[in-house]
């Protein structure tokens, strides 16, 4: 069982200017904590959910290839990469390059891709949207080829690659570890099983929905002939963690919206997000983590809306994280 940290807000009371900074502060603090991993979105435009569109966020593997060289020991990655946004050739080198910078502490994460907003306002065509999931397909066939030979050739539907070379190679053999991010039942999570080491589904503490993704999940595994034991099953978890009753109210007052919102899941409202937040003082926040790792995941990632505070990744970390060491 591990714990890993993902920091998807940008919004910080300290200047514009300082944002990086304030993220590395928190990746660094993951680390002394000893989580396992850290993550950042790969947005262009914030996301409901988190904060208005209008709101700063980072370029996620430029922030990456930052925290790999400032950080020793944590694992990095995005939770997770927009397929859409690189050519896969292009994204199987920057991997490369981050794995190098990190000496071998990238995980891959990578998903179809979902905004229509933010690929319309880059200047992505909307076809891209409606072709992400073959477009996924190819791409993990294209990385794996660049991270393993001497030179990739590959001619799909999408993408067309002659006698590229990556080199330097990454530095974890064979690859760094792929995770497809999204749980669509059908279709995203047999991709997964077919060409990833592990997948990311959404949902928290709803263990119902948790319960239903991996027992799809099992039948891609046993259908593909893949080892679902050895197979990487996480999960993406808010927390709101308090000392005591008033600080938990006073929390989900100022962090949880009330009003419904749209992401890539759907149509989202309070009731539903509250269901999905780990919620709780550190011993009933220990309680669901058990909970949700019983029901078979053997790797949460967690975000907190007031991360920024040092007290409240404190908290999670002296307190909860050594539950699960």
């Amino acid at each position: 069982m591990k714990l890993g940290f993902q920091q998807p807000n940008h919004t910080f009371r300290e200047p514009k200017t300082e944002i990086y900074r304030i993220i590395e502060r928190i990746a660094l603090q993951a680390e002394h904590l000893g989580f396992d991993s850290f993550y950042v979105m790969d947005h262009l435009i914030q996301i409901p959910g988190v904060n208005p569109s209008t709101d700063p966020i980072l370029e996620g593997w430029s922030t990456i290839a930052a925290l790999a060289a400032s950080t020793s020991k944590i694992r990095l990655g995005t939770m997770v990469t927009c397929n859409t946004f690189r050519n896969p050739t292009l994204l199987a080198k920057i991997g490369a390059t981050v794995d190098n910078i990190s000496r071998g502490r990238l995980i891959m994460g990578i998903g179809a891709g979902w905004s229509k907003e933010e690929h319309m306002a880059y200047g992505y065509r909307d076809e891209l949207l409606k072709e992400r999931f073959g477009r996924l397909e190819e791409s993990l066939q294209i990385m794996k080829l660049m991270w393993t030979q001497k030179r990739t050739n590959f001619s799909g539907k999408y993408y067309q690659v002659e006698d590229a070379v990556c080199n330097p190679r990454p530095t974890q053999e064979p690859h760094p570890p792929i995770v497809v991010g999204g749980d669509g039942e059908r279709v995203t999570l047999r991709i997964a099983a077919k060409y990833a080491d592990g997948c990311n589904v959404f949902g928290g503490a709803d263990l119902g929905r948790l319960r239903r993704k991996l027992s799809a999940l099992k039948g891609h595994c046993n259908e593909l002939g893949r080892n679902y034991d050895r197979f990487w099953k996480t999960g993406l978890g808010h927390v709101i963690i308090g000392k005591d009753e008033g600080e938990l109210r006073e929390k989900i007052k100022r962090y949880i919206p009330t009003e419904p919102t749209t992401g890539a899941t759907g149509v989202t409202t309070f009731e539903k997000r509250l269901q999905r937040f780990i919620i709780g003082d550190p011993e009933t926040c220990i309680e669901t983590i058990r909970k949700i790792f019983d029901e078979g995941l053997d790797y949460l990632v967690v975000n907190m809306p007031d991360s920024e505070d040092p007290d409240t990744l404190r908290l999670f970390g002296e307190k909860v994280l050594p539950s699960f060491s």
